[in-house]
């Protein structure tokens, strides 16, 4: 998840404000994936179900975060 954090503010001190809206977009959908990824994980029991709740609550997290930041940033783009 910190990655994803550093690479985002890598992101937009280096790029124009159109790829940096690009590239949130982008890790918002690979979170997406993520999590449809736990979910399936957890229904197939291919690990302990008290580590999926943690996770899934830290990526639902990062994906609100995300979701504010682009609506933020549509707003002021606006």
């Amino acid at each position: 998840m910190q990655a994803i954090h550093r690479r985002a503010v890598a992101c937009q001190q280096a790029s124009p404000h159109s790829e940096y809206i690009q590239f949130l977009h982008i890790a918002l959908g690979s979170l997406r994936e993520l999590d449809s990824q736990l979910i399936i994980a957890r229904v197939v029991d291919l690990a302990d179900k008290n580590l999926f709740t943690p996770l899934l609550n830290e990526v639902e997290e990062m994906q609100s975060i995300l979701v504010a930041s682009l609506n933020k940033l549509n707003f002021l783009g606006s």
